[in-house]
């Protein structure tokens, strides 16, 4: 099995062009990060690349005074002074107990500023994690439960006043709740090489002082050739929200919001509206979380706006008349209506099959899956209601039925 790997959905390497002013950090594996305070440094030695988006490079990292294995985000430059910076401080002050919910908040190690090329970037320590959408998770571990946490992450969040503004799967990720270093033992033999290629700029004449010599693929731990979780429980992992860069309070102006949440709601797009918790519902009913799954059932959130919500309606059925109404431009014609609900019975039929099919791998046939199968569509048809004030709360949802029997046993 190979070490590396990416999502299909996913770029293997970054974009070289977003090495530039206000842009990534260079980074090179083997290089070490100091961050000194009060007289103490910490030194992080870079050794695996492990994921990337638009606002920041995430890489696989160890202490170099406890050989404590971390995870390094490293912020774009123009985030420097953005959201993120005061919620790693904000949500890390908050309560951790004993309020449910609380463990599913990522805390951060350490934080603090890098100063390169490109800017001055926020670089946030945490403990070892990995994605959730990576398709191990599903065959490894109870994803009922796993998605139960998710939502207990989530009402915790709102419960404090919070509206998180950018679910997606990458908002939520999966660690370790006791961290025992003797699991990743041997982890760079394990891992394999990197795959890395030259950067090679369009322009020869570029800075090439703002960009790293070479980019490097997303490793995974979940693909090491001796799996560090063969015999790692449900009850011995947890989920863990973060990306808090969009998260601010009702009503407070987002100073540094990324372009467009990946999964908007309806009422976000057709009238242009911000975020409120009822589109934090709708963005998780959105995601493949709840079922665990790998591709995108409902939408793909790589897609434009309009287009999102074209096929929104050809996976949910028509919007409401003022809904349709409002659109500029339209997404389907009126005589389109009829098709469109059949459609929306097919995808519900979709939903049951696809949580079933994934939960015959690792649980026995009988009546109790296909009540689960019914309660979950139940649940996600609420989640995904047109009308933002007819979805239910996040802790509504974690009473669901579909979650029944869940909370006595975490």
């Amino acid at each position: 099995m190979s070490s590396i790997t990416t999502s299909s959905k996913r770029r293997d390497f970054e974009r070289l062009g977003d090495y530039r002013p206000g842009g990534y950090h260079p980074i090179h594996l083997g290089d070490v990060i100091s961050h000194k305070q009060d007289l103490i440094t910490r030194q992080y030695r870079v050794l695996y690349k492990l994921d990337h988006d638009d606002i920041s490079t995430e890489w696989l990292g160890q202490r170099l005074d406890n050989d404590l294995y971390v995870v390094l985000n490293i912020g774009i430059a123009r985030l420097r002074r953005g959201r993120e910076d005061d919620l790693a401080v904000t949500l890390g002050a908050l309560p951790s107990a004993p309020a449910q919910g609380s463990e599913h908040i990522l805390r951060y190690l350490d934080h603090f500023e890098l100063s390169g090329p490109n800017g001055i970037h926020t670089v946030f320590v945490s403990n070892l994690r990995w994605p959730i959408d990576h398709p191990g998770v599903r065959l490894q571990w109870d994803t009922r439960v796993l998605a139960y946490q998710c939502c207990l992450a989530l009402q915790y969040l709102h419960a404090h006043g919070f509206i998180h503004a950018g679910i997606s799967e990458r908002s939520f990720s999966l660690g370790m709740r006791e961290y025992k270093p003797e699991q990743f033992e041997h982890l760079r033999l394990r891992m394999g090489l990197p795959h890395c290629r030259p950067a090679l700029p369009d322009d020869p004449e570029s800075d090439l002082h703002r960009i790293p010599k070479y980019l490097c693929a997303s490793s995974a731990l979940m693909n090491a050739r001796r799996s560090f979780f063969a015999d790692v429980h449900t009850s011995q992992v947890r989920i863990l929200l973060d990306r808090f860069v969009n998260t601010s309070r009702p009503q407070e102006t987002v100073r540094n919001p990324i372009s467009h949440m990946r999964y908007s709601s309806p009422e976000m797009i057709i009238f242009q509206r911000s975020c409120t918790a009822k589109d934090d519902v709708w963005a998780l009913g959105m995601t493949k979380l709840l079922l665990m799954i790998t591709g995108d059932l409902f939408i793909s959130p790589e897609l434009a706006l309009h287009d999102q919500l074209k096929l929104i309606t050809t996976k949910l059925g028509p919007l409401p008349p003022q809904y349709w109404n409002a659109c500029h431009p339209k997404p389907y014609e009126l005589r389109d209506r009829e098709q469109l609900e059949h459609s929306a019975l097919s995808t519900w039929q979709a939903v049951r099959e696809c949580y079933l099919s994934t939960r015959l791998r690792i649980a026995p046939t009988g009546q109790a899956l296909e009540r689960d199968a019914r309660e979950l569509e139940n649940l996600l048809r609420s989640m995904l209601n047109y009308h933002s004030d007819q979805r239910p709360s996040m802790a509504d949802i974690s009473r669901h039925p579909f979650f029944s029997g869940l909370s006595s046993a975490l």
